[in-house]
């Protein structure tokens, strides 16, 4: 596997982001954190990660971002352009895979995302 995998999707459904999660570099996680307005999952033991009880899937990490997604995360104002916007996330990696602050036991991130569509 490369050394710099590169992801970057957004969608609004809980499936389509159980299909972003599958893209991941890693099957499984062992814990998250919350880190601003970002949920973070992490591979390996960190020490700013929430342990998961167990080691939990991608299909069940998608399911817990969804939720927290629905019911905990914070969306920022809403653009403002010619068309409407609907709630949705994106879900990514940033340098070498990683993300950035939280070093190599990172490997995927979701934040609240506005979906825009135009006229």
């Amino acid at each position: 596997m490369a050394s710099n995998p590169i992801l970057n999707v957004n969608g609004e459904t809980r499936e389509r982001l159980e299909v972003a999660f599958s893209l991941a570099t890693h099957d499984k996680a062992c814990g998250y954190v919350v880190d601003g307005n970002r949920l973070i999952f992490f591979w390996a033991e960190h020490e700013k990660m929430i342990p998961f009880p167990t080691k939990l899937d991608m299909s069940r990490c998608a399911e817990l971002a969804f939720d927290w997604l629905t019911t905990g995360a914070s969306y920022p104002d809403k653009p403002r352009h010619d068309g409407s916007n609907r709630k949705g996330w994106r879900c990514y990696t940033e340098g070498n895979g990683h993300i950035n602050g939280l070093g190599w036991a990172t490997f995927l991130a979701v934040e609240p995302h506005w979906m825009m569509y135009g006229k």
